[in-house]
């Protein structure tokens, strides 16, 4: 059995066009005067482009920042709220606050893949995924979060146990790897993920997938915590 393992217009009124001066019109039957508002002669000039452009604090284009992942430190109730986890064991579910790893980055749930003897000439797998829509008009996209690995494997120049941190479509056709981990790549405290997209995902809906492998003996774990995916989006050419 498989087992977890430490590591406005305006216009003039009644003017005359030859005129600059107020006018004055007589009135026969009743000899009175009406005076045009001086004021009305020469209206403000109508804003300029740049100024309309600029917006008030009210203006529905201004730009926004949102967070949209959710339950990115993997904190919310029910557990694993959010996230579609595939299991190696039913037992070992991937969000915990099993301490025999490494203490939460954020208390009191982290992501724990990996950390599995997989058998005699096994490969096992864990996955963790949750699909996202990126807002129409991001100008900016940015995934970041924070990653540990701790590894059995003696040192080695072979890539024993792997994990990822990819975002693909919907049918699992990679767009970007964020993050590639192996047992070669051992950490010894929580390290930043820190990545900014060029691709123009606005208005997509993409998946984002985290994945480990482990081999049959000395396994490796991949932590991962406090994760966010920030959109910058509003007004202006999507990235």
């Amino acid at each position: 059995m498989s087992y977890r393992i430490c590591f406005s217009l305006m216009a003039a009124t009644a003017c005359s066009a030859q005129a600059s001066d107020p006018v004055i019109e007589s009135t026969p039957d009743a000899g009175k005067v009406a005076r045009v508002d001086a004021d009305n002669q020469n209206p403000p000039p109508p804003p300029s482009d740049a100024a309309q452009d600029a917006g008030g604090p009210g203006d529905a284009c201004a730009a926004q920042v949102t967070q949209l992942l959710k339950n990115a430190a993997f904190d919310q109730a029910p557990l694993g709220t959010g996230w579609t986890q595939t299991l190696v064991d039913s037992n070992e579910p991937l969000i915990t606050d099993d301490l025999a790893g490494v203490v939460s980055h954020t208390q009191p749930y982290k992501a724990w893949l990996g950390g599995l003897e997989a058998g005699l000439a096994v490969t096992v797998t864990d996955s963790l995924v949750q699909n996202v829509t990126i807002p129409a008009n991001t100008t900016a996209l940015v995934l970041t979060g924070m990653y540990d690995v701790r590894t059995a494997e003696a040192p080695s120049t072979t890539a024993y146990d792997t994990a990822k941190l990819v975002i693909t479509e919907l049918d699992g056709t990679v767009i970007v790897t964020v993050l590639s981990l192996s047992n070669l790549t051992p950490k010894t405290a929580w390290t930043a993920i820190g990545h900014a997209f060029t691709q123009n995902l606005a208005g997509k809906t993409v998946r984002v997938r985290l994945t480990s492998t482990n081999d049959e003996l000395d396994p490796t774990s991949f932590f991962f915590d406090s994760l966010a995916l920030t959109a910058t989006h509003g007004c202006g050419s999507a990235i």
